[in-house]
């Protein structure tokens, strides 16, 4: 008798167990509606747990209760976790994770974890590039990239600076350039970097070694610079403004001697009256609408000139017979 009701007990238990338990089922896609498959299911402190299917759908037994959180999370995606409160279908919408993208590189054939590639390959993010104040995305990848060499192959203006990461491996300049490819495409223009806004752009590989670029096979011989450029997001319009100044001067070790005083004035003013009256063009103290002065033959002697610009030194105005008040004499009023 007692051992029939020990077993009556224990059935008992497994199905209120069993009863307890919750199955719950739903779907996963990008922030484009696309299915995900592989994305992890998971209940947060237990061991149960599953993957999405092709299609993107997952369904999940042994629910604890209702209180329980599941957690969905993917390579290079923000783990969302929600609880499972009364609902029983799941409808999820993962987002990209700028974060998670850190750790991820472009490859040839699609991306890859850096922890897991073994190539040679350096990546520039969008941040960097917008930061420079270059002109072309050419220039703003000079000096970020370990091994990349800028240098211009030919002086037909308009056209961009040549990219090499193996060195010159040609005879012909244009031979030795990396190949580009946006977007998944390889460019068959030599100019294809300088038609891209660099805030366009999401980020950059550059592919250096022969395991990285093998499925351009000899195309990318002289390396592989992978182009992502940004995409349209669902949400609120976001306008972006951004502005840069700057002013130049010249260092006060090489700044050009300036009138200081009234000692100055005179010395200036003097000489001006020398050079014009010695050196003026066709016997005159003018240029004549020249570019050019008669300084191998002067007009007279440098004793004459220097005794009529002391002479005339607060009368002169530009001609050697009508004097009257200049500016220096009106100045010494």
């Amino acid at each position: 008798m007692k051992k029939q009701l020990f077993t009556l007990l224990f059935l008992t238990c497994i199905f209120f167990s069993a009863r307890a338990q919750i199955s719950i089922s739903g779907r996963v896609t990008d922030a484009h509606g696309n299915a995900m498959e592989g994305v992890t299911v998971a209940i947060e402190g237990t061991s149960v747990g599953t993957v999405t299917l092709q299609s993107g759908s997952f369904s999940l037994n042994g629910v604890p209760s209702s209180n329980s959180v599941l957690a969905f999370s993917f390579i290079g995606f923000t783990t969302q976790e929600v609880t499972v409160g009364s609902r029983r279908v799941f409808n999820i919408r993962l987002g990209t994770s700028q974060s998670s993208m850190d750790t991820m590189v472009v490859i040839g054939y699609g991306t890859a974890r850096k922890a897991d590639f073994t190539g040679s390959a350096s990546t520039v993010s969008s941040h960097i590039i917008s930061n420079e104040s270059n002109s072309t995305v050419t220039r703003a990848l000079e000096g970020v990239v370990p091994g990349l060499q800028v240098s211009s192959i030919d002086g037909q203006p308009g056209l961009d600076m040549g990219i090499r990461l193996r060195g010159v491996s040609s005879t012909s300049q244009n031979s030795s350039n990396a190949l580009i490819v946006i977007d998944g495409v390889p460019s068959q223009y030599p100019n294809a970097l300088s038609t891209i806004n660099p805030n366009d752009i999401q980020s950059i590989t550059v592919l250096k070694d022969a395991v990285s670029t093998a499925i351009y096979g000899s195309r990318g011989a002289n390396g592989v610079i992978l182009v992502t450029t940004k995409r349209g997001r669902k949400g609120p319009a976001k306008i972006t403004l951004s502005t840069r100044d700057g002013f130049n001067y010249l260092p006060r070790s090489i700044q050009p001697k300036l009138i200081q005083n009234a000692k100055d004035v005179y010395e200036y003013t003097w000489q001006s009256i020398y050079n014009s009256v010695r050196y003026g063009v066709g016997g005159t103290s003018s240029t004549n609408g020249t570019y050019s002065t008669n300084v191998q033959n002067p007009n007279m002697s440098a004793s004459d000139a220097a005794l009529f610009a002391s002479q005339h030194l607060f009368d002169y105005n530009g001609s050697m017979t009508n004097f009257s008040r200049n500016w220096l004499g009106n100045w010494m009023l």
